[in-house]
């Protein structure tokens, strides 16, 4: 069973490093969290080295601006981790050339801001000509839905295109409204028949990265016991987590407020024990702390 927390400084003294998740946590998707951020500063005023690990398919400083565009200061963290830095590595270490995009504008940054580790380059191109897709992300306000893009997922699967996804959370919560990511269009393509790659939470290329980047800090020496991972996402956070040996907190009023009946409109949300720990069977996972909302 879960253990019911108020404050994280009931139990940050039993790790070395914090990985958080960003959206559900830190923000909403529109303004910050602003205990979460006070949270996160008082943990590396305390020591404690903190990694931001966000599905998002963007490059960490597309985050970081992000991030700083609601206020969110650098010193409420150490370093920054994306999905699309991820898939970055594997994707331009392979033998493609070209793509078949499927995201933003703004998302086709990860296609030319690229880790200093890599010095191969990737083009885009129509479908018919391209190596493989890149599905980063949802082309809103243009295309919201999965039967949007059904014709030119089953296109590329006619075509035996793998698909690398940027980014694997299936929805996320922009305020109060909930919309599609990269994720389920990722799932209908798998469901397809489809080869598809997947680089955030919660497959291992990411926390393997995010390891990496706190190592340094640590002469080589951070290993999985000595980091808490705190995220609102079951399938995609706490599932990594367990899979990675990594003690989780679990944040209920991000994407399961209503499951766990977390107030998130009351100073100090705190889930109902009795749906808390339902939901969290049903879900099958077991994180070792659970708290309203980070703080």
């Amino acid at each position: 069973m879960t253990q019911i927390i108020q404050n994280i400084s009931e139990i940050q003294h039993q790790y070395h490093a914090v990985f958080c998740d960003v959206w559900g946590v830190v923000h909403n998707g529109e303004v910050a969290n602003i205990p979460a951020v006070e949270a996160l500063m008082k943990l590396r005023e305390a020591g404690k080295f903190v990694v931001l690990v966000t599905n998002s398919p963007k490059t960490p400083s597309a985050v970081q601006e992000q991030l700083r565009a609601k206020n969110i200061p650098d010193t409420a963290y150490d370093k920054i981790v994306t999905a699309g830095e991820a898939m970055q590595h594997s994707l331009f270490s392979s033998k493609y050339s070209s793509c078949y995009f499927i995201g933003t504008k703004s998302d086709r940054i990860i296609l030319s801001d690229l880790p200093e580790t890599v010095s191969s380059q990737m083009s885009e191109s129509s479908m018919k000509n391209a190596d493989c897709v890149v599905c980063a992300g949802i082309d809103e306000p243009n295309k919201t839905t999965i039967e949007d893009y059904e014709l030119e997922l089953r296109q590329a699967h006619n075509l035996k295109l793998p698909l690398y996804c940027a980014n694997p959370d299936i929805v996320v919560d922009r305020g109060d409204t909930r919309i599609l990511c990269a994720g389920a269009l990722a799932q209908f393509y798998e469901d397809l028949g489809g080869t598809v790659f997947q680089f955030g939470k919660p497959f291992p290329p990411i926390y393997q990265l995010a390891m990496n980047k706190s190592q340094p800090n640590f002469n080589g020496q951070l290993s999985q016991n000595d980091v808490l991972f705190i995220g609102d996402g079951v399938l995609t956070d706490l599932k990594g987590a367990m899979l990675e040996d990594m003690d989780a907190l679990f944040v209920s009023g991000g994407l399961a407020f209503e499951e766990t009946g977390t107030d998130r409109k009351t100073e100090n949300p705190t889930p109902d024990p009795t749906m808390l720990d339902i939901f969290l069977n049903e879900a099958q996972s077991h994180p070792l702390y659970t708290i309203g909302t980070l703080r």
